[in-house]
């Protein structure tokens, strides 16, 4: 832990040990929250290494014409984001000050 604050970079190391004094002491909440964001990194990751690759066959695609496989590449990445995109809002649901 850097010490530095959330400022620093350490923001969730801080938040446990500062606020909570350790990981024992930390609601469910925080656990849930935590747990929803690295699956998120996860998918993130993944999204990126499957984006590119449905990218650069959506763009042959579109150079050859063929709006049905451009399409199915389109629907592959709208996927991908989409699932994050639902999962951003629990996550910061999961975290508020109101389950104390």
């Amino acid at each position: 832990m850097g010490g530095g604050g959330p400022a620093a970079g350490d923001g969730l190391l801080w938040m446990i040990f500062k606020t909570f004094e350790g990981i024992e002491n930390v609601g469910l909440h925080v656990h849930i929250m935590q747990t929803i964001g690295i699956v998120m990194i996860g998918r993130y990751l993944t999204i990126k290494v499957v984006f590119f690759v449905s990218y650069r066959r959506m763009k042959s695609a579109i150079v050859a014409g063929d709006s049905a496989a451009v399409g199915k590449q389109l629907a592959v990445i709208r996927r991908l984001v989409g699932a994050n995109l639902v999962l951003g809002p629990i996550t910061v649901a999961s975290g508020g000050a109101y389950w104390r």
